[in-house]
């Protein structure tokens, strides 16, 4: 079976299994075809098409994980703003010793098949995708919603013939949670008294309030493990990271970050965990780290939104994103940029 067209949501196919399922919400009747095996917790991940509109099938075992993401995705769905991929459906379905299924929009690559295609994003690219994931983020704070599993892999790319090819949406609830305001407490309060588990910690996107708790999060921390991941956080820092994001560490610790990210972890220093991320600062900084990369190389890489080691970066779709999954394919001719 060939790559599907919509890329790494259906990463590494599994034919052959097939199971059909009806929905909760609007006792719709799904055949599933079930196209990747994942060791996550949603460990079958599928495709189902309504009326000709194909739909991403996230299968798991879990009870609280399928609760969780259709709790949040019902919350996503009454808001006025696009949050996250639109909820279709949600049920259980008695196959292969029973499977809880939530049904959702379909986006389009996640961030991280590039990588799997042997390619790498310019810096342009990556500094206009992470003004992408911090206001995708923020959209999901201002619905009340922290996802924890901060990671390229849970981005995707909106539709490919949007008006933003760079926006950008998360995907993975199973580990979302919903946040009050009365949780938005400093980091030394919020550490005071409480037995530390700094073994929780060793997962490179994990906050520092990892060592309070497993699940409790606020928006802050949300950031914070974005910045680990996204500026390119060293390895040597994972046994100081207590150490991180307080103003008095700054000068001993910004230089565990990407010089383009030192600005962005600047902001967070001065931002307490009990207040709102500065998001629009963050975004004007990364803003300004964009068009001093514009000034290095001389031109803006509109159109050329990856490079493949030893090439030219290659031109891929009319908006900066692959119009169709042929550009992608190993051994194909690519274009360059003229």
């Amino acid at each position: 079976m060939g790559r599907h067209p919509f890329g790494s949501q259906l990463r590494r196919p599994k034919p052959g299994y097939v199971t059909t399922a009806v929905g909760e919400r609007t006792n719709t009747s799904f055949e599933i075809f079930i196209a990747q095996i994942t060791d996550g917790t949603f460990c079958e991940i599928g495709v189902t098409r309504v009326d000709g509109q194909d739909y991403i099938v996230k299968m798991t075992r879990t009870k609280h994980s399928y609760e969780r993401e259709v709790q949040v995705l019902l919350r996503l769905k009454r808001s006025k703003v696009k949050a996250g991929p639109d909820l279709f459906d949600y049920g259980f379905v008695d196959y292969r010793g029973g499977y809880y299924f939530v049904v959702t929009e379909m986006l389009w690559f996640d961030l991280d098949e590039i990588h799997r295609l042997g390619r790498f994003y310019t810096k342009q690219t990556q500094l206009r995708l992470a003004i992408g994931k911090i206001r995708a983020l923020q959209r999901l704070h201002e619905n009340g919603v922290v996802v924890s599993d901060i990671k390229n892999a849970n981005f995707c790319f909106t539709r490919p013939d949007s008006e933003d090819p760079f926006k950008v949406y998360f995907v993975d609830f199973g580990q979302a949670t919903f946040y009050e305001k009365e949780d938005m407490i400093d980091m030394e309060d919020y550490i005071y008294g409480q037995n530390l588990r700094y073994d929780r910690l060793s997962k490179l996107n994990r906050s520092r309030s990892y060592v309070v708790s497993p699940t409790v999060r606020v928006p802050y921390d949300d950031l914070e493990a974005f910045l680990y991941v996204t500026a390119g956080a060293r390895t040597e820092m994972l046994g100081q990271k207590m150490k991180c994001f307080e103003m008095e560490h700054y000068e001993e610790t910004r230089d565990w970050f990407l010089h383009e990210y030192q600005g962005v972890y600047r902001i967070m220093c001065e931002t307490k965990r009990s207040e709102f991320p500065r998001y629009d600062d963050i975004v004007e900084e990364l803003e300004k780290q964009l068009d001093k990369q514009v000034l290095r190389e001389e031109r803006v890489n509109h159109y050329s939104m990856f490079t493949r080691e030893g090439y030219e970066p290659m031109v891929v779709g009319d908006r900066g994103v692959p119009t169709e999954i042929r550009w992608f394919l190993p051994n194909r001719p690519q274009r360059s940029v003229a």
